[in-house]
């Protein structure tokens, strides 16, 4: 099945904090809803709190965390578009709260969890 991707969404150094990425995911999602997807996926690496913070304002959903293949993990996320979508099954994928736990959720613990991977 296909499913939109985001995928290396950034914002300079010098522009960030003044919405610039969350403008751009609001546009995003409206251009997936326009084109008929249900459903939008995109993945960070877990030590990105922003980028956490942003998505899980947005209503997107840790589906899981990849293992400790790498040096940094990386937090696949998904979001529904459309609740009332037909032949879609519901967020079977999406995991319980305890997913969000292997995730930090600020800079001393995505510190702790990058030096120790």
């Amino acid at each position: 099945e296909s499913r939109p991707y985001i995928s290396n969404l950034a914002v300079r150094n010098e522009f960030r904090g003044q919405g610039l990425a969350n403008a751009l995911m609001e546009k995003t999602e409206e251009h997936v809803r326009q084109w008929g997807f249900v459903d939008i996926v995109l993945d960070t690496n877990c030590d990105n709190i922003a980028a956490l913070q942003l998505y899980r304002k947005r209503g997107y959903v840790t589906e899981f965390v990849d293992p400790m293949t790498r040096k940094v993990r990386r937090a696949f996320l998904r979001k529904r578009l459309s609740s009332s979508a037909v032949g879609h099954p519901p967020d079977a994928l999406q995991m319980t709260d305890d997913t969000d736990s292997d995730i930090p959720t600020d800079s001393a613990t995505a510190t702790a969890t990058a030096t120790a991977t």
